[in-house]
């Protein structure tokens, strides 16, 4: 926020500072037959850019400084570490930028056509048009309204701005993709190792002694695995948890973790089947190997997470949306007898390895039948394996995005010079240079470059991040799309790139024009 005022404070600076500047060539547009509104359209695309160049420093500056932010005793309780921008903010920050330059710009023209009618002076002359030629000519050729298809004009800007958002959407849901991929979090292994005993329990004593005392690991919690009948009606895999070292519980996805017996937290899955919310009560029974029902008992659901898949063997298991999570309390309160952990859940310290854990513990977990030890440091679901085999495929669908916006967006700016050839020819027989008239393109396509990248990233990342979002929810782990900064400037400087070579192409076409031959054409 503070990078972002400092922005639109500089932001009017130079573009107030501007306005005077050009109020002469403002007068000396409209005396060449430019409207009074156009000659405010061009003076808004002169401080747009200015806003623009004042946003993507404040970009810049917020991800330089962000691993350093807040300054003082406040950085040891910053919750975020490293790299990170609020993207809200940022959104904010820049339409507050981009708004104060362009009133900036409306109000001086007004005060300049109130000041011109009560003033006696004559308007400069003709020839004191000396300042900026190219950008006033290359603006004025960019109004889409004033060539002779506006309708071809607009389309041009529409497929641009859809060419760019889709390249942007791709990739935002390629990288949320690799992110669900490469943090087991998401899909609910909020921890370091599992020690599962097949066909076994695991003594909460035995537990106790192992972890306790270990400053190797900083939490660690057994999983009782069983099925439970909610309501009566709906039949539903579940754990009930034993809190060994600390409380760690399966990934949080809304409302908060299981703190007393009366309480559950559900699957979205669920928790959508049963048509219930966070906050509504339930009943719940255990069912057993033999047949039997428990008493039921009314709990309360706080909350839903999304699950692992790890179970004991030839058990149903709670997966990701679907299933119940309790405490050991609440289940023994369903008067039924008392069923140790099959498997725990360990999170380690930082630093520590969990092959070098494994390594430390040779006999693994004591257990009452002695069965031994298997270790895992992941539990990755079918959906997610799938997922990262496909991941290419995303990558390849990027690259063809790209290329498509590339293609689109280079059809566009030639077919916009095209339009305006014989202006260019005519500005070329009355004293143009060749670089002149490329310098003119460039500000002709500086309009569209813009319109593409500013409202093409922003509306692609959004439709991006709500694919995602849908498809995460529908499989039941966290939604958030994954929108890193720095991959959000390359995707931005991506874009610039690909602009930048369509009006390079623009620009050696012009350069190439004959005007003699343009000028005899009916």
């Amino acid at each position: 926020m503070i990078v972002l005022i400092g922005s639109a404070i500089g932001a009017f600076q130079v573009v107030a500072r501007g306005n005077v500047a050009w109020s002469a060539d403002d007068r000396t547009l409209q005396v060449l037959g430019l409207t009074p509104r156009q000659v405010v359209a061009v003076r808004v695309a002169g401080a747009m850019v200015t806003a623009l160049t004042a946003a993507l420093t404040a970009i810049v500056v917020m991800t330089v400084a962000s691993p350093l932010a807040p300054v003082g005793p406040l950085h040891d309780s910053d919750p975020v570490v490293g790299v990170h921008l609020d993207l809200s903010v940022l959104a904010a920050g820049t339409a507050v930028i981009l708004l104060i330059a362009a009133t900036t710009s409306v109000l001086a023209d007004i005060r300049s056509a109130t000041a011109g009618g009560r003033s006696s002076r004559h308007p400069r002359a003709v020839t004191t048009f000396n300042s900026r030629p190219t950008a006033m000519a290359g603006l004025s050729f960019a109004n889409p309204s004033g060539g002779e298809s506006p309708g071809r004009a607009w389309s041009s800007i529409a497929f641009a701005i859809a060419a760019v958002a889709l390249t942007a959407g791709v990739v935002t849901v390629g990288t949320s993709a690799r992110a669900l991929v490469n943090e087991p979090k998401r899909y609910g292994f909020d921890w370091d190792l599992i020690a599962l005993n097949a066909f076994d329990d695991q003594r909460p004593e035995a537990l106790q002694s192992i972890v306790a005392a270990d400053p190797d690991v900083t939490a660690a919690t057994g999983f009782t695995s069983n099925i439970y009948a909610i309501n009566s009606t709906f039949v539903v895999p579940g754990f009930a948890i034993t809190e060994i070292k600390e409380r760690m519980q399966p990934t949080l996805i809304a409302g908060r973790e299981v703190r007393a017996p009366n309480e559950v937290v559900l699957g979205r899955d669920t928790l959508r089947e049963i048509g219930a919310d966070i906050g509504d009560e339930i009943t719940i029974e255990e069912l057993t190997l033999s047949g039997a029902v428990s008493s039921p008992a009314t709990v309360r659901i706080v909350g839903t997470v999304t699950f692992p898949p790890v179970s004991q063997t030839g058990n149903d298991q709670p997966r990701l949306g679907d299933g119940i999570l309790l405490t050991s309390e609440a289940r023994l309160a369903l008067g039924v007898e008392a069923n140790d952990p099959e498997w725990t859940a360990i999170r380690l310290a930082d630093g520590v390895r969990a092959d070098t854990f494994i390594a430390a513990h040779p006999d693994g977990i004591p257990t009452k039948g002695g069965a031994p030890t298997e270790w895992f440091t992941s539990a990755a679901p079918a959906e997610v394996r799938e997922l990262e085999v496909v991941l290419g495929l995303l990558v390849g669908a990027a690259s063809i995005s790209f290329a498509i916006a590339l293609a689109i967006v280079l059809y566009a700016l030639l077919a916009q010079v095209r339009s305006s050839r014989r202006d260019m020819a005519v500005l070329h027989a009355i004293g143009f240079t060749r670089g002149q008239l490329a310098a003119v393109v460039a500000w002709q396509s500086l309009p569209l470059a813009l319109a593409s990248s500013v409202i093409g990233i922003p509306i692609g990342i959004w439709v991006g991040r709500q694919q995602y979002s849908g498809f995460a929810r529908r499989l039941g782990v966290i939604e958030a799309a994954s929108t890193r900064p720095l991959l959000m400037i390359g995707l931005v400087l991506g874009v610039l790139l690909a602009l930048g070579l369509s009006i390079a192409v623009a620009m050696l076409m012009v350069r190439r024009t004959q005007p003699s031959i343009v000028l005899r054409s009916p």
